[in-house]
């Protein structure tokens, strides 16, 4: 079966258009196609030049020629024999209707989804999220899922919009700490996204002692002072975040103070 270089260019782009939440997607297993349609894997061709989001990806020349229309049933034939269908239906399910489910429903997703793959790893004792990949479980990667539900956590908003058990999800993310080594980024995130959620739980001394411990560790990370600043201009203790900020603006030889310079305006009007 032949396919065009438009045919082609019109099947990858309503694939990208349905994956609006794509952020490091493995598309199918094994294969992990990259979208671009250059041929090669993600992690060897769009990831490697940090493209992350469909939007900022570009068709490649040849991706007529490299495209493969069968790709996704050579994949299922293929899939390794640890590949959980149900669980990638619930995942496939959850990114399709992402935008017609309330912040609880998409969460309460996810923790299953989390469940499953931490009881995996604890059981075949998988130490990352990286190699927990190789197992090939869900068309996915680890990260990729607990990146999103990170960002789930943090839009819980303060103002009671969302009612959720927080400390359900304080316990979700002590599992996820407790379960794999992560990379500094992934860590960094997950630390201030407990560090938020006890701030939303009013455990405040517990939050800001998590990131000084943190800080201690790493002197030089800025989004951890950026989320101090935050949390506790979120509460209304506008020294508390002033003097964060300040300390914050003190690092040297780093190229992420834009961050928190970003929050000058608003000491400036408020103070």
């Amino acid at each position: 079966m032949d396919i065009t270089f438009l045919q082609c260019k019109s099947k990858l782009l309503n694939i990208l258009s349905k994956k609006a939440h794509f952020k490091r997607k493995k598309l199918h297993g094994s294969f992990k196609w990259t979208p671009c349609g250059s041929g090669k894997k993600y992690k060897k061709c769009c990831m490697e030049k940090g493209i992350y989001d469909t939007k900022d990806v570009k068709l490649n020349d040849n991706a007529a020629n490299n495209y493969n229309p069968f790709g996704v049933e050579y994949a299922k034939e293929h899939h390794s024999k640890y590949f959980n269908q149900k669980l990638n239906n619930k995942l496939n399910l959850l990114y399709n209707n992402y935008q017609n489910l309330s912040s609880t429903k998409i969460i309460d997703e996810y923790l299953e989804i989390m469940n499953e793959l931490l009881n995996f790893a604890k059981k075949h004792k998988v130490k990352t999220p990286e190699e927990l990949d190789n197992f090939d479980i869900i068309d996915e990667f680890t990260t990729n899922i607990i990146g999103n539900f990170e960002l789930e956590i943090s839009n819980l908003n303060l103002n009671g919009e969302f009612e959720y058990d927080l400390n359900v999800l304080i316990n979700y993310l002590d599992r996820l700490l407790e379960t794999f080594t992560l990379d500094q980024n992934t860590y960094e995130n997950m630390i201030c996204c407990k560090c938020n959620t006890l701030f939303k739980l009013e455990r405040r001394d517990e939050g800001e002692k998590l990131m000084l411990d943190y800080i201690r560790k790493n002197p030089k990370q800025v989004y951890a002072y950026v989320e101090l600043v935050d949390d506790f201009k979120m509460v209304h203790d506008l020294d508390k975040a002033k003097y964060y900020y300040d300390l914050g603006m003190k690092i040297e030889d780093t190229e992420e103070k834009d961050a928190l310079e970003e929050r000058s305006d608003y000491f400036k009007k408020n103070l």
